[in-house]
């Protein structure tokens, strides 16, 4: 690497990204994205805040193929693209200015068929060449490849559509904002999941509004008729569910997949200050996701 007229820190010549098996069900849908890999400014050019004045692009990471335009690049695994965000913009042959916070690279299903495939590897494979500010008068540059593979499964996991009943209550039951009545267990069903994923997660989205971090309280649907409660939903210790995040199926094996019950509880919870009777519904959607 080239010595400027600062003191840069320490840069690396190539970034290598992912580095392992990512694992997608054969029928996610095109722009799904596949897999994150995340990198700083340090990482990059040495400094909290690298001034990129060129960057070149190839397709399948193959740099004698000539440039690409970007920001989409084609990979050597079919049906897979990337793209590289530098703080939030999609890199093109066309971008320069200051990177001073995250990096992303995106793998995404594009239009065509997935199907496996292993990432070239060797030393000509650059997706990008970085070139940046090192010094006053001087210029460095990094690699940004990409290591590992990708195995194309056939099948997805199910969630079927559950109703969960509450026995009805009286209002003297709920005695006070946040209190609680009627818990009730059932299980969140995950079946027929297929062999091969590294790991299988579920997302807990609320439907018809949004749901307080750590509250674990649904918003109301509108056909509700009640007033001043709702409903909560906690794990089987009573640790309210957060909404969009992903959990993972702790039981799922990636040598046999099968089929998974969750435990969950549901149950009351007042709301507001004054409570007065009638029904109470609210929903949320499984999101289930695959690495």
């Amino acid at each position: 690497m080239m010595a400027g007229l600062s003191s840069p820190g320490i840069a690396a010549e190539s970034i290598h990204a992912f580095g392992r098996n990512i694992a997608t069900p054969s029928s996610v849908q095109p722009d799904a994205l596949l897999s994150l890999y995340k990198f700083t400014p340090t990482q990059l050019c040495g400094k909290a805040h690298c001034e990129i004045t060129v960057a070149a692009l190839y397709n399948k990471g193959s740099v004698f193929g000539g440039g690409a335009s970007g920001p989409e690049l084609e990979t050597d695994v079919p049906g897979v693209s990337l793209r590289l965000l530098l703080d939030g913009t999609p890199v093109s042959s066309r971008y320069s200015g200051t990177f001073s916070d995250i990096a992303e690279i995106q793998l995404f299903r594009n239009s065509g068929r997935i199907a496996s495939g292993v990432f070239a590897s060797g030393p000509f494979n650059s997706y990008y060449i970085l070139t940046y500010k090192s010094g006053i008068l001087w210029t460095d540059s990094t690699s940004i490849k990409l290591r590992g593979s990708v195995t194309a499964i056939d099948g997805t996991c199910t969630a079927p559509d559950q109703n969960v009943k509450l026995p009805p209550i009286n209002t003297a039951h709920l005695r006070g904002i946040n209190t609680t009545a009627a818990e009730t267990p059932f299980d969140l069903a995950i079946n027929a999941c297929p062999r091969g994923f590294n790991r299988v997660g579920y997302t807990i989205l609320p439907v018809g509004g949004t749901m307080a971090k750590g509250s674990g309280i649904l918003p109301r649907l509108p056909e509700s008729t009640a007033t001043g409660a709702s409903i909560r939903v906690t794990d089987p210790s009573g640790t309210p569910l957060e909404p969009n995040v992903s959990v993972p199926v702790a039981e799922y094996g990636k040598d046999t997949g099968g089929s998974f019950k969750i435990p969950m509880r549901a149950a009351y919870v007042q709301t507001a200050r004054q409570v007065t009777g009638g029904s109470v519904q609210a929903g949320m959607l499984i999101s289930i996701d695959y690495q």
